[in-house]
Parts: structure tokens; sequence; C-alpha cells
């Protein structure tokens, strides 16, 4: 389920730097390293999160 997630935001976060890298090409060379780590992360870390709700979704409860 982890790679569910990761993967479509990867694909964002791919999407978003191309869209960053056509509009505003000379502000690029400035953060470009920084902002695409810190997408990358973010994509990383939802991806936990809602992997981590699916999970807890699904397992099942007991009632006494």
């Amino acid at each position: 389920m982890f790679g569910l997630y990761l993967s479509t935001f990867l694909m964002v976060v791919i999407g978003l730097d191309r869209w960053s890298a056509i509009s505003k090409p000379l502000q690029r060379s400035k953060s470009g390293r920084g902002r695409a780590r810190s997408w990358v992360w973010t994509a990383w870390i939802l991806s936990a999160i809602f992997r981590y709700l699916l999970i807890m979704w699904y397992i099942p409860t007991t009632i006494f």
C-alpha cells in the first residue's frame, strides 16, 4: 500500500518540478535543490500517513 500513494505523490512532485522549471527558469537555479528535496520528503511523509490510516481502517476490531 505504501507504493500506491508514494508513486502518485512522486508523479505530482515531478509535475511541479517541471512546471517550476518552465514557468520560472531563472529562479530554479537559486533554490531548486532544496525545494525538490522538501517536495520529495513531503511526498514520503504524506504517503506514510495515508498508509497508516489505511492500515488502521482495515484492522478488524474485536467486540467482547
